[in-house]
């Protein structure tokens, strides 16, 4: 008994104690707010480090805060996330979310997983976190991890709304209205959410898209979608930016202005805009807007190039082929022309084509050569259509065969009666000497004759010089 009384009393002579050890935790968490709202975040992270060490999961995160962005502290990551991390462990919700977004976009410390990221999301999500029910969203609309369900992610949207209007969450779902994504399309509903947060850039950007094509029951208007555009783009959007760029160019809904094109591409550009990278490639190529730089043009169409984009791989090869603006290279040009090739290019497929066939920049192989002018021809290429005619006629690539390179022939030639500048005029003079000759085709002086006046009146000097033999004017 006499043991019993003593636990009793030990434990109320020691309450007061613990009550006061948890009001001082709390006093240095809030002085540390204090120091923080006055710019000295020195001593806001030694107050922050006292309560956090001692467990309380608000001043672990704020401390995490400070690690993040080097406030008051050495920046470091690691450490900014193990102080997340203890937070996020006892429940702290703004904690969860930033985890959750670490994990998300993954970086130097740790790695992007989707998984994770879904996890902690999920738990700031359910204690009512705004941003977190966003992203959450997010996940379930692209399938990151979770089953793609528009349906959940329309919930989680709608819940982000409800919790502090989130205007990321808004454009989400008016995005979702827009293509019909877990809510039944609607056009009018996409541009009324998109209204009701029109001070938000992505919102901008969209309802100038909504007068650019004349959607959610608007007459279409290019100047009352410049408009919108400039909005957003002034406030860094990138698409805003690229479209505005492009009013500019051709003069649509504002004065025709290559500079202020060359400008607002510029500005996509810069911020990594693959598309209006390209674009000031372009410009600097042409000389449209700014001071032409065949220099410029090399170095904006190689950032792109490098990204992927098929038009700077094609512009690129060419600035290498003939020396412009940057060393030429024959080598560069076949490896630009052939990334080009590779995403469907005609032109580019029937230049690395070329190369293999002469082996110019690449070891000389006819049957590489055969393979692309082959796929250049899908796309009505004639000058790839030419080639692969002559390869049939000699036997390079392929097995030799008249009747093939007759074919062949016959139609680089018809398609260049259709169109003059796309293709080799003497594809008409070999069609016409096939025919004189009967090589793969029938014997023919009529349609010979016919096919070397054609090649003739281009300027082609053998269909000329034949016609002269045969005592013909062209």
């Amino acid at each position: 008994m006499k043991r019993i009384i003593g636990i009793f009393f030990a434990i109320f002579t020691l309450m007061p104690t613990m009550a006061q050890s948890e009001a001082e935790i709390e006093d240095w968490y809030n002085k540390g707010i204090k120091f923080r709202q006055k710019g000295n975040h020195t001593e806001a992270v030694k107050c922050y480090r006292k309560a956090a060490e001692k467990g309380l999961a608000k001043a672990q995160f704020y401390l995490g805060l400070c690690y993040y962005d080097g406030l008051g502290v050495e920046q470091n990551e690691t450490e900014a996330i193990k102080w997340y991390t203890k937070a996020a462990v006892k429940g702290l919700a703004d904690a969860q979310f930033r985890l959750g977004l670490e994990y998300y976009y993954g970086g130097k410390v740790i790695p992007q997983s989707y998984v994770r990221a879904v996890l902690w999301l999920t738990k700031a999500a359910e204690q009512g976190h705004s941003d977190a029910q966003c992203y959450l969203g997010e996940c379930y609309e692209n399938g990151y991890y979770v089953e793609k369900d528009y349906t959940e992610a329309v919930k989680w949207y709608r819940k982000s709304i409800e919790s502090f209007w989130n205007h990321e969450a808004i454009c989400n779902l008016a995005k979702c209205y827009m293509v019909g994504h877990g809510v039944e399309r609607s056009e009018t509903e996409a541009l009324k959410l998109f209204r009701e947060v029109d001070y938000s850039a992505e919102a901008q950007y969209y309802i100038g898209e909504f007068y650019y094509l004349g959607l959610g029951g608007l007459e279409c208007s290019y100047a009352n979608a410049a408009q919108w555009y400039r909005e957003a783009a002034e406030q860094g959007y990138v698409d805003a930016q690229s479209k505005l760029a492009f009013l500019y160019e051709y003069g649509y809904g504002v004065s025709q202005s290559y500079m202020e094109a060359f400008k607002w591409y510029r500005e996509a550009a810069e911020q990594g805009s693959v598309d209006a990278q390209f674009c000031v490639g372009r410009c600097y190529y042409y000389g449209k807007g700014v001071k032409q730089s065949y220099a410029e043009a090399a170095r904006w169409f190689t950032e792109a190039a490098k990204e992927g984009d098929r038009s700077s791989q094609y512009k690129l090869a060419g600035l290498y082929e003939y020396g412009q603006g940057v060393e030429q290279s024959d080598a560069e040009a076949a490896k630009w022309y052939k990334a080009a090739a590779e995403q469907g290019i005609a032109e580019a497929q029937y230049n690395i084509g070329f190369c293999y066939k002469f082996g110019r920049g690449v070891a000389q192989d006819y049957t590489e050569a055969v393979k692309w002018f082959k796929k250049a021809a899908r796309s009505q290429d004639s000058p790839s259509i030419y080639h692969m005619a002559e390869c049939y006629e000699k036997g390079k690539g392929v097995t030799k065969n008249l009747t093939e390179a007759a074919k062949w022939y016959n139609a680089a030639a018809k398609l260049l009666t259709r169109d003059a500048n796309r293709g080799y005029d003497k594809a008409q003079y070999l069609l016409g000497e096939c025919y004189q000759r009967g090589k793969g085709i029938q014997q023919d002086n009529t349609e010979a004759i016919k096919w070397y006046k054609m090649a003739a009146k281009q300027g082609e000097p053998n269909a000329q010089k034949k016609l002269r033999q045969l005592g013909e004017t062209w």
